[in-house]
């Protein structure tokens, strides 16, 4: 009985020892408020009986004042100061209320106490303000240009917010086995192929929604994948645009960047006059001859991989009609055009022959003496050759060789040729 009372004595005399003044709080002491919202810093506080908390002072750490709040035992006094009116105010037994927080506003926060036995307490607590992601980024390594069958690619997503962002990466061209790291943002794509090449779009999150007003682009970034290879193929079509000019057209595939074409004749030099279009890949052959015969080789190359060729083979150049099936309507025109030049040529000499011989008019006798005539010397006639439609090739030939050989009668004297005039 006796060492029953010892221990119970013993044990409210520990109690007594325990317990003191002092400020107290409710959690871990983190409150996470997201960006915008009112925010409650919740403590509390116990006392010895007979004992009260006097005096308190809030702080945003490190010496920056929010309020007071006075206990005479009548009445309680509270002040904010100036800096926070209308954003603070001191609610319930000991907490503090802000409203409307910004980023500003995460830190630390503590209460100091003194109590009326003269003891005294102060306690923190951390305020995390919450905010969703911004200036999402997105890059790649080694760069956003790769040529095929490169090792890897590796995109990354970076974005601001709190509490730290996850990430999603979409593609219309996403590789299937491409891995993704929701918490580094990092894409890898692996192998390249060209299929790869496209748009990529990173997407930024961590449940925290926007403040009405801002950019929902700011979640997310996207990035242009270019895979770079060479021509895969080549073949040649060659296409007669006049019976007597050949364009053949050399042609990949695909490649990135674009190939250039050069053109060359297997076992000898291309023809005298040739056109050649390093960027279209034509070739063109003007005023083809007989020696335009050959084997002529394409090559296509943009600096990726190995040149591809293709050849084609001109295995006769035929001497046909002006009209001959199949021969374009420039060929026919220009042919036309350089028959009646040659009919006027025959035409304007043999008018000139009978002039020279002194025709007679049809009523008989010589040519009346009241007509005017003027004299008139033609020596030379113009000859175009057809074949593409344009007068590139003109030649004179001169009247005395067309008159070469014709037996004429010999002139009278005073003979002067002569012309009616217009």
């Amino acid at each position: 009985m006796r060492s029953a009372v010892i221990l119970c004595c013993l044990l409210a005399f520990v109690q007594q020892v325990s317990a003191q003044n002092e400020i107290t709080l409710p959690d871990d002491g983190t409150t996470r408020t997201n960006l915008g919202d009112d925010s409650i810093l919740e403590y509390g506080y116990t006392t010895l009986p007979g004992s009260t908390m006097l005096f308190g002072v809030w702080k945003k750490m490190p010496s920056n004042g929010i309020a007071n709040k006075a206990n005479n035992g009548t009445f309680i006094m509270i002040n904010v100061f100036a800096a926070w009116r209308g954003r603070a105010e001191p609610v319930g037994e000991a907490s503090m209320k802000l409203f409307s927080v910004t980023k500003d506003d995460a830190g630390q926060y503590q209460l100091s106490a003194t109590f009326s036995d003269g003891t005294s307490d102060s306690k923190m607590r951390t305020l995390i303000v919450q905010f969703a992601p911004e200036n999402t980024t997105a890059t790649a390594t080694p760069g956003l240009v790769a040529k095929e069958n490169d090792n890897q690619v590796v995109l990354t997503c970076q974005a601001g917010g709190i509490p730290a962002p996850t990430y999603t990466w979409t593609g219309d061209n996403l590789p299937a086995d491409a891995a993704q790291d929701p918490n580094t943002g990092t894409l890898t794509i692996t192998n390249i192929q060209r299929s790869a090449a496209g748009r990529y779009t990173c997407t930024a999150d961590n449940g925290v929604p926007q403040l009405p007003g801002d950019d929902p682009a700011a979640l997310t970034n996207s990035v242009n994948v270019q895979v770079l290879y060479g021509p895969s193929s080549a073949t040649i079509t060659d296409k007669v645009v006049l019976w007597s000019t050949v364009t053949i057209s050399c042609a990949v595939d695909t490649a990135n960047p674009t190939a250039t074409y050069t053109w060359s004749r297997i076992n000898g030099t291309l023809p005298t006059y040739t056109d050649q279009d390093t960027a279209a890949g034509t070739l063109r052959l003007r005023s083809v001859q007989p020696d335009a015969v050959g084997t002529y080789q394409c090559s296509a190359y943009n600096g990726i991989g190995n040149p591809v060729t293709a050849t084609h083979v001109i295995g006769e150049v035929e001497e046909g009609d002006c009209f001959r099936s199949g021969t374009l309507a420039g060929a026919a025109v220009g042919c036309l055009a350089a028959g009646m030049l040659l009919g006027g040529a025959a035409v304007f000499l043999l008018l000139r022959f009978r002039t020279a011989t002194g025709k007679k008019n049809p009523a008989g006798g010589n040519i009346p003496d009241d007509e005017e005539y003027e004299d008139v010397r033609p020596s030379r006639a113009a000859y175009s050759r057809a074949g593409t439609g344009n007068d590139d090739h003109v030649y004179d030939v001169p009247m005395e060789t067309v008159q070469a050989g014709i037996s004429q009668p010999p002139k009278p004297s005073g003979y002067q040729e002569l012309k009616p005039a217009v």
